[in-house]
């Protein structure tokens, strides 16, 4: 999410390297810095259109709608062919560009982030409760995005893939939700 100079100048250099697919990018300093095509993060706020139609113009292959949309507004999204929507995950809602020693900050209201280690020195603040929307997967899939996000840093990747792939197959795993969210998928944020 943070970059330097120094960054853009090597991240031509590394996607050289590494000749990877695609590269998953969180900031918009990227779109002029590789030559591959790029998925764009929930961090780039994708909020309308407009954004879609600017980020396919810059070899963007898809990207995350922002996390504080709700469903039936990602759903008035003419373009939802790149549109991936996050459904699972411990999203990063700031960073900075410092290192916070603390395993967690909390606000006035209680509410309390972990905050872990970013790259180059940075300090990422995580969601206060991990966004779960497993019992909500059909539903998301009728306003026709393209895919699924998930986000499973440290988890246990391959039981959490497979509940989702059987939502998608129509099948109703058994899950115990524990200190999950749906987020903001039917409220929003204004």
């Amino acid at each position: 999410m943070v970059m330097t100079d120094d960054d853009m100048d090597r991240l031509p250099k590394l996607v050289n390297q590494c000749k990877p697919d695609m590269v998953y990018a969180q900031n918009v300093g990227v779109l002029h810095n590789t030559s591959v095509p790029i998925v764009m993060g929930y961090q780039t706020n994708i909020f309308n259109d407009n954004q879609i139609e600017f980020y396919r113009e810059k070899n963007v292959q898809c990207m995350v709608a922002s996390i504080e949309l709700t469903k039936s507004e990602v759903d008035k999204f003419a373009q939802k062919a790149p549109l991936l929507y996050y459904v699972h995950g411990n999203p990063v809602v700031m960073t900075f560009n410092e290192q916070v020693a603390q395993g967690s900050l909390t606000d006035k209201k209680g509410y309390t982030f972990p905050v872990r280690q970013g790259t180059t020195g940075s300090t990422e603040m995580l969601y206060s409760k991990t966004i779960g929307m497993l019992q909500h997967t059909q539903d998301i899939l009728s306003t026709n995005v393209a895919g699924l996000f998930l986000d499973l840093d440290n988890l246990d990747v391959a039981s959490i893939t497979q509940f989702y792939r059987d939502c998608i197959d129509g099948k109703r795993p058994r899950v115990q939700k524990r200190n999950v969210t749906i987020a903001n998928l039917e409220k929003g944020v204004m």
